[in-house]
């Protein structure tokens, strides 16, 4: 026969001690924007930090994961351009992504609005305050303008529904 328990409130021993259950989110934090940047560097020019692509959490154990989540809605005004991302933490690259917009052999012709999903689990085996971002450059040494969140939704007149990260913590 199994037992249950039942509480109101689960808190750690002392003010200070968090519970930490493996497996669970422990926090969650995310940042929502709607600026608009226009993207004319390429890989050799340099990556670009974009508005909205990054957010700070604090872990409350050295075991956690941190979940990072970006959606964001971008589209080229010169068509045919390859886009790339790099994921950070802390400015150190975790992971880079080429030729974000050409992957399942998807181009976005002049004008079009195309959602991106990027999606990363580190390990940060840390409780200090982490920064995690996104970059983003043209392809190679691909020359043109990208944009992120564009209100007018370039020549097609989508309206993007802006770029939102989020961080969870997830217990180890």
């Amino acid at each position: 026969m199994g037992s249950t328990l039942t509480v109101d409130n689960i808190q750690g021993a002392t003010a200070a001690a968090k519970v930490v259950i493996p497996g669970h989110v422990l926090q969650f934090v995310h940042n929502e924007d709607y600026t608009q940047t226009v993207i004319t560097q390429n890989q050799t020019t340099g990556f670009v930090n974009v508005t909205g692509f990054s957010k700070a959490i604090t872990p409350i154990s050295t075991s956690s994961k941190i979940y990072l989540r970006v959606v964001f809605h971008a589209g080229n005004i010169t068509a045919g351009l390859g886009i790339d991302a790099r994921i950070q933490r802390n400015g150190s690259t975790l992971k880079h992504i080429t030729n974000l917009n050409h992957r399942g052999g998807v181009t976005i012709a002049s004008g079009n609005q195309e959602t991106h999903v990027l999606e990363y689990i580190d390990s940060p085996s840390s409780t200090s305050a982490l920064t995690y971002n996104v970059q983003i450059a043209h392809r190679t040494t691909n020359t043109g303008t990208f944009t992120i969140n564009d209100p007018a939704g370039g020549t097609v007149g989508a309206s993007p529904g802006g770029t939102i990260l989020t961080l969870m913590e997830i217990g180890g």
